[in-house]
């Protein structure tokens, strides 16, 4: 992303009623907390709830909108996203990388009990199988 930032304001089409709006600010702003969330916990998925973020900032507020597409951090993945439906392999790489060595570490040293162990293993395998299944984009 440049510096400049862009207006996408004619992308947002906030509903009409007030409290739907207000619902919808707040969904957005949770899930974009659980996105954030996301790039430290494996087994949360940011890329989705920036996405999600998205689509509620898009109806109801062009503030929040446009400032969650020019972030710095954020507007990338919901770029590349919009763009090419498409992850670059260094975040597929590293994301798998974080996947590995946080779960595994939790399943070794930090769970107790196997049927977690067994439970996490399944989450950390579906969140890696989801990865790699998307389309990967190499420039």
């Amino acid at each position: 992303m440049t510096t400049e930032e862009n207006d996408y304001s004619s992308e947002v089409h906030p509903v009409k009623s007030k409290f739907l709006r207000a619902v919808l600010l707040v969904a957005g702003s949770l899930s974009l907390l659980l996105g954030i969330f996301g790039v430290f916990l494996p087994v949360l998925p940011t890329t989705p709830f920036l996405l999600l973020s998205a689509a509620c900032y898009s109806s109801s507020s062009p503030r929040f909108y446009n400032w969650l597409l020019n972030s710095r951090y954020f507007g990338e993945y919901i770029h590349n996203w919009r763009v090419s439906r498409s992850i670059h392999i260094r975040h597929k790489i590293t994301a798998i990388i974080l996947v590995v060595l946080t779960t595994g570490s939790s399943i070794i040293f930090f769970i107790p009990l196997l049927p977690l162990k067994i439970a996490v293993g399944i989450i950390a395998l579906a969140v890696i199988t989801f990865i790699l299944k998307v389309r990967t984009r190499y420039n």
